[in-house]
């Protein structure tokens, strides 16, 4: 039950890119995850710019894939980062 409400949250297949916000880790909760992956999106763990930038570069560039960002700790993100994604925030 949980699971449904933190999944109505995130507008799968309206985007192409979605950062969550997840301070509290909610999306480990019963099946968001695999929810997530089945909507046909790609996730990445954001934990600092420089690995992102590399992870962008190597499988996002000029490909056409679905991506959710999950952001679970307290980090920066740059505007050039964000402004590509529709931004959701989950918390308790």
């Amino acid at each position: 039950m949980l699971s449904e409400i933190i999944l109505k949250k995130i507008p799968l297949n309206l985007y192409e890119g979605i950062i969550i916000y997840d301070l509290d880790d909610l999306t480990s909760i019963g099946f968001v995850i695999d929810k997530i992956l089945q909507n046909g999106y790609e996730i990445f763990e954001f934990k600092d710019v420089e690995e992102y930038r590399i992870y962008y570069e190597e499988s996002l560039r000029n490909k056409n894939k679905k991506i959710a960002v999950l952001v679970k700790q307290d980090v920066y993100l740059p505007w050039d980062v964000k402004k590509d994604y529709y931004i959701v925030s989950i918390k308790l």
